[in-house]
């Protein structure tokens, strides 16, 4: 499930994946981890207007700002590809065609290739009880 804003998310007894979007990247060198930790926290506290009751079931996906920013530079070289084909397409004859579409299949397998790598740390709150004390578990990489 991707989570936008704190009141998409409806109180779940099962086991709920929530991806961050990438404008929350966890920076592996210190920075931005406490605007993560607390939308963390925030979604995980309340749900809409009421304390969520199953705080444990959710575990939240983040992106790395490295690996993201990689994966930003494969979509924008894919995009321009695109829009040259899209504007050129027809002015190339079938020789030239060939480099085009060589490029974007290159270009749409490096973007897949960056996509799994790029959301590697996993965070959770703990029960209930810890929320006011030590909330935090460890990010854990894959």
């Amino acid at each position: 499930m991707i989570v936008n804003s704190i009141e998409d998310l409806p109180e779940r007894k099962s086991l709920t994946l929530l991806v961050l979007p990438a404008s929350l990247a966890w920076d592996e060198n210190g920075g931005a981890q406490d605007a993560i930790q607390e939308r963390v926290k925030a979604i995980s506290v309340r749900c809409g207007g009421k304390d969520r009751l199953y705080r444990s079931t959710l575990l939240f996906l983040v992106g790395t700002a490295r690996v993201l920013s990689k994966l930003r530079q494969a979509h924008r070289e894919r995009a321009a590809l695109e829009g040259v084909r899209a504007a050129y397409w027809d002015h190339f004859d079938v020789e030239q065609q060939e480099d085009p579409k060589r490029r974007l299949d290159a270009e749409r397998r490096a973007g897949l290739e960056v996509l799994g790598p790029a959301y590697a740390v996993a965070l959770r709150v703990r029960g209930q009880e810890n929320t006011r004390t030590n909330p935090w578990l460890r990010p854990r990489k894959r």
